[in-house]
């Protein structure tokens, strides 16, 4: 067993049309979402909402037919897309993965500032997950 803290550090849906979505998820859980820049690197627009006490909800839509969000929709559709957990070490996290015998996907020491993996959803029961090391504030 890890020693390293795992928690929940929020939720991504997946939506096809970024701007409807930002108005309707505002709406529905009283909220403004800080929209960032797109990000280059996975062509996608992207947006989180803070909620208090709860992790955010992070919004993510496809820039264009050559991002790979494009094709989670086309397979998927719209809704849940990840489950992301904070962790204290990626590195480490990696090799606890690696050990399991599961297949990490989309490692990275610096994505805009963020560690991050994923674990792909043929291996934890349908779910992505993320695991991840936010920026530091």
């Amino acid at each position: 067993m890890s020693d390293t803290h795992i928690a929940l550090d929020h939720v991504g849906i997946l939506v096809a049309d970024f701007d409807a979505a930002l108005g309707r998820y505002g709406a529905l859980l009283s909220g403004t979402f800080e929209v960032f820049e797109p990000d280059e690197t996975l062509d996608c627009h992207w947006a989180r909402l803070e909620m208090q006490g709860t992790p955010p909800v992070e919004l993510v839509a496809p820039r264009s037919d050559r991002s790979p969000y494009a094709e989670d929709l086309r397979r998927r559709g719209e809704g849940l897309h990840h489950v992301s957990f904070r962790v204290g070490d990626i590195v480490a996290e990696r090799e606890r993965i690696a050990a399991l015998g599961l297949d990490i996907r989309g490692f990275s020491l610096d994505h805009g500032g963020w560690q991050e993996l994923f674990v792909h959803p043929r291996q934890t029961h349908g779910a992505l997950l993320h695991f991840c090391v936010p920026p530091q504030t």
